[in-house]
């Protein structure tokens, strides 16, 4: 089994400074976690394999804290396409945010470099695309059959 929970934490160590408009908890990260691993089964062509019910909820009696596992045990490789693909989502849903900010100027005044924080996160996104890109061919297992 896979403990989502421990992905999710992953996720938030490497997101954790980004400026966001609206507050980013455990569920909403457990959900981007999830996400990711059917995208994994979607682009490794297992998708006719996945199931919801891999995914197991159960909360801990004595903590009252909800445990997520998915039934499967990931590889590491996989993991990590799992972690950066959902890292990929979240700074896309950052960067929708910041869409509408641009630089303009008027006789008054100029405000430039007002699409910065899109251009800094297209930059990043990309880059996120290419480790997502490699992770995937370094799986070798799915691609050369």
């Amino acid at each position: 089994m896979t403990d989502v929970i421990r992905l999710a934490r992953k996720l938030y160590q490497r997101i954790e400074w980004q400026n966001v408009p609206d507050t980013v908890d455990v569920d909403d990260m457990v959900e981007m976690i999830e996400d990711a691993i059917r995208h994994l089964y979607v682009v490794t062509g297992r998708a006719l394999s996945f199931s919801e019910d891999f995914f197991v909820r159960e909360a801990d009696p004595e903590s009252g804290e909800e445990t997520v596992m998915f039934a499967e045990d990931l590889p590491l490789d996989e993991e990590e396409y799992v972690i950066v693909t959902a890292q990929l989502g979240f700074y896309q849903k950052v960067q929708s945010d910041v869409s509408d900010l641009t630089s303009y100027t008027t006789d008054a005044m100029s405000v430039s470099h007002g699409d910065k924080p899109f251009a800094n996160l297209q930059e990043m996104i990309g880059g996120l695309k290419d480790l997502q890109t490699l992770i995937y061919y370094k799986m070798h297992r799915y691609h050369l059959l």
